[in-house]
């Protein structure tokens, strides 16, 4: 999807929490990509018979960091997202 840059440069307040909701979309979307990394890569050294506890351990830690700094990002990207269709002076 296309950004519409008319549509933006109308709702002047609300770049910067569209600049949010992008950084933190793709914050999520990294951290996402190095659990799929690490998964893949514990993967590949079980079916090798390269694995232990060691690599267990290592996957299982990143992919549960990955899962959260991804569930932060959702919950704060959802919040920018609100906060840019909700300005102060339209609460009067």
């Amino acid at each position: 999807m296309m950004i519409n840059k008319k549509l933006i440069g109308t709702v002047r307040e609300s770049k910067k929490y569209i600049a949010g909701n992008i950084a933190l979309q793709w914050c999520a979307l990294v951290a996402n990509i190095i659990m799929m990394a690490a998964i893949t890569y514990f993967l590949g050294s079980l079916f090798q018979g390269m694995t232990g506890i060691g690599q267990f351990l290592l996957t299982g830690t990143i992919a549960i960091a990955a899962v959260i700094i991804r569930a932060v990002c959702t919950i704060m990207a959802s919040r920018m997202s609100c906060l840019c269709i909700s300005f102060p002076e339209w609460t009067d």
